[in-house]
């Protein structure tokens, strides 16, 4: 049954066309199109068999013409001319089937609304009022002249119960095809005005982010700079002891250090999200990313006296993109440095747990609060300073987020305010993975 389904909603959409191929207006006109083929087809039986052989073939020519405009609409795209062309010889056609069926009293009036149904919605505003004003004319022309002249019209039924009948069922098609069209305008009105508060919120999304992005460059990148330019002009201009100058360019080390970091969080931030990530899955020596990320950041733990332990098995692959990796490790690195006190510790572990390699980084340092624990890896969570009023721009960890999530990982923490973080990036194992064996360091 459910297949079945699947065939007739498929069948319907290649019939009347995608919201990715067509306009809402495009879609109308070749809903109504398909509804009214069906109608006709279905009438035109009905008609012969209650011996109304003019109206019958007049349905039938306009089942042809419909079968053709739907072509010209759905494959062709010519909208414009195929509501022209509809609404035209509908009226044409129902002037014929007002003179040969009963005039006022058949079905012609009651079908010509659900034609002009059609055509209001479909058309442009400024054309509705001319297929009004034609409507509204032809209705009143002709039942003005059957009035005059009642002679003109040919009563078609034989049968009071032929008349009934054909009145009810022409009433049921009309309601039927009003009822769908209009269900048709309602869904899509609903579906597009949907997907447009998505597009808001997305836009103002990209706002916030914009704005931020403008916060960072102004303030974040301009204020670090500023100090390195303080640090080089002392430097230059005034004659410093061997230890003060020492001092002076390790605190202008760290600055550039950290600058650094900023800018390439900022460059990689700004890149993914407007060209997005691209992926590069890999089997990784989990090892070699790491061993290479501490060598980084030994010199930036020794300026706060803060020791690196490890523990790793003698061999890890993982099923990783290396560079996304190595971004992340370092940015969790580089946080536990940032918010570790002076004499601190951090531990960098690496062990197996359930067919996945995980990566533990963990440090003694300020924690993380309770209130910000719910929005650690959001753009919502503003920058903080580190323990030696070090600055970041609160991307890293979203980098981190964004890039686990991306390799099919996961990344999570556990923290408590005054004691410290650990933060875990588990990666599925790569087929070479081999036995593990732990050796500390």
């Amino acid at each position: 049954m459910n297949k079945i389904t699947l065939n007739i909603k498929a069948l319907w959409y290649y019939l009347t066309g995608s919201v990715d191929e067509f306009l809402l207006e495009h879609r109308l006109y070749n809903i109504y199109s398909v509804i009214g083929i069906l109608v006709l087809t279905t009438s035109i039986p009905f008609e012969f068999a209650l011996d109304l052989y003019v109206p019958g073939i007049i349905l039938s020519a306009m089942l042809l013409i419909q079968l053709g405009l739907h072509y010209l609409s759905r494959v062709k795209r010519r909208l414009n001319f195929c509501i022209l062309i509809t609404g035209l010889s509908a009226s044409f056609l129902s002037v014929l089937n007002y003179f040969t069926n009963s005039g006022i009293t058949g079905p012609t009036l009651i079908f010509s609304i659900g034609t002009f149904f059609l055509l209001i919605a479909v058309s442009p505003p400024k054309n509705s009022i001319w297929w009004l004003i034609l409507y509204l004319l032809t209705g009143t022309v002709l039942s003005v002249y059957e009035f005059y002249n009642p002679s003109s019209i040919q009563n078609s039924y034989t049968k009071r119960f032929d008349y009934f009948l054909d009145i009810t069922n022409t009433y049921h098609t009309v309601l039927v095809m009003i009822f769908w069209c209009a269900h048709a305008l309602v869904k899509n009105y609903r579906d597009e005005k949907k997907s447009s508060d998505l597009k808001a919120i997305e836009l103002k999304k990209i706002n916030s982010e914009k704005n931020r992005l403008f916060s960072i460059i102004s303030h974040d990148l301009r204020a670090p700079l500023t100090s390195i330019q303080s640090y080089l002009q002392l430097l230059t201009n005034v004659d410093l002891a061997l230890t003060d100058r020492k001092q002076l360019e390790l605190k202008l080390l760290n600055h550039t250090a950290g600058t650094k970091e900023m800018l390439d969080n900022l460059l990689l931030w700004s890149k993914s999200q407007m060209e997005g990530a691209k992926v590069n899955i890999t089997s990784v020596d989990a090892l070699e990313v790491l061993i290479s990320t501490i060598d980084l950041t030994v010199q930036i733990a020794a300026n706060k006296n803060i020791v690196l332990t490890k523990n790793f098995p003698e061999r890890l692959s993982i099923k990783a993109d290396k560079d996304m990796l190595q971004l992340s490790v370092r940015n969790l690195l580089s946080n536990a440095v940032k918010f570790t006190h002076q004499n601190g510790t951090i531990h960098i572990a690496a062990f197996i747990e359930n067919e996945n390699g995980v990566i533990e980084i963990r440090d003694n340092g300020l924690g993380i609060s309770s209130k910000d624990q719910n929005s650690i890896f959001s753009s919502n969570l503003k920058p903080t300073q580190g323990t030696n009023k070090e600055k970041g721009v609160g991307l890293g960890l979203i980098l981190c987020k964004e890039y686990t999530d991306l390799q099919g990982g996961q990344i999570s923490f556990r923290s408590k305010p005054g004691e410290g973080t650990s933060f875990f990036i588990k990666l599925p194992l790569s087929d070479d993975s081999g036995t593990a064996h732990m050796f500390v360091a």
